[in-house]
């Protein structure tokens, strides 16, 4: 059996007054946590931890404390998710409690701190697996960043791959007829191959009002700029936004089937099964729209 050999660093700290008592219970349960100068900093020499064992009684005085976070995302998982399904008769507020988090991982915790932090901005997480052959096939890294806006993620193998697209547009782009370089070719602003137009044509409009940037000539030049900036941010989330929707038309599919399977009784007038259909039936029409099967 392989034993594989994690690591986890991140930085900076996370403010320790954005963190709320529930949050700060489940996060020292996945990794490794330090308080330092009124800051939180995550690591692990061991890998996550999942899933997760707590008392019923630190849980429940974590999930009761009143705090800026009331509404947050962990707690309403832990309620519907977790308390749902424990016996409420007579409970050992001893008894341990299993958090199972693949449905709600630990950046996501994260996530939500920052999205409610009036100071913290961004987390960056880089992740070592390693195998102890430390055969080439057996190691690796990831690397994440965690914001607002979502949790972007990429593997040591997917870096490689896209910097060998940009060895490769170099290596084509090299020779000029006479065998003399090609100018302005810079591997810093090989952008990496993008199937959707739209962010290809903003990025080009970008570039050539930055042209104007120091043109005391021309008005308003910052706006437009942060404009087109913002829209390629958008236009570059939308094929992510995308898959996303897939996987939960996909996950309610599979929620239907089940609850038709467990409950033959189910009809059309049940409320819940009324939701689910309306969703299916939207998110149909906008994955239909998003990849051109349905024109205006």
């Amino acid at each position: 059996m392989t034993c594989l050999q994690t690591k986890i660093t991140t930085y900076p700290a996370l403010p320790i007054v954005d963190i709320s008592p529930l949050e700060k219970l489940i996060l020292f349960k996945v990794l490794d946590c330090a308080e330092i100068d009124g800051g939180l900093e995550l690591y692990t020499d061991t890998g996550p931890m999942n899933p997760i064992v707590v008392s019923r009684r630190k849980l429940m005085e974590a999930l009761d404390t009143s705090d800026q976070a009331k509404e947050s995302l962990l707690k309403r998982f832990v309620r519907e998710r977790v308390l749902s399904i424990l016996p409420a008769e007579d409970p050992d507020p001893e008894s341990v409690v299993f958090i199972d988090l693949s449905e709600f991982p630990w950046q996501f915790v994260v996530q939500d701190i920052i999205t409610r932090s009036s100071t913290a901005r961004e987390l960056v997480v880089i992740q070592w697996i390693s195998d102890p052959s430390q055969r080439p096939d057996t190691f690796g890294a990831s690397v994440s960043l965690i914001t607002e806006n979502g949790v972007f993620y990429a593997t040591s193998e997917d870096l490689l791959a896209d910097f060998r697209k940009r060895d490769q547009a170099l290596a084509s782009g090299t020779p000029n007829g006479d065998g003399a370089p090609r100018p302005h070719i810079d591997s810093v602003v090989v952008p990496p191959d993008n199937p959707n137009n739209t962010v290809d044509a903003l990025m080009m409009a970008e570039r050539f009002v930055a042209g104007f940037e120091d043109d005391e000539a021309q008005e308003g030049i910052t706006d437009i700029l942060a404009g087109l900036r913002a829209a390629i941010r958008r236009e570059r989330l939308r094929p992510v936004l995308l898959d996303a929707l897939k996987e939960l038309r996909s996950a309610a599919i599979g929620f239907r089937d089940d609850g038709y399977r467990r409950a033959p009784h189910l009809s059309v007038g049940n409320e819940a099964v009324n939701m689910l259909s309306a969703f299916l039936l939207t998110a149909e029409r906008i994955i239909a729209e998003a990849e051109g099967q349905i024109h205006d």
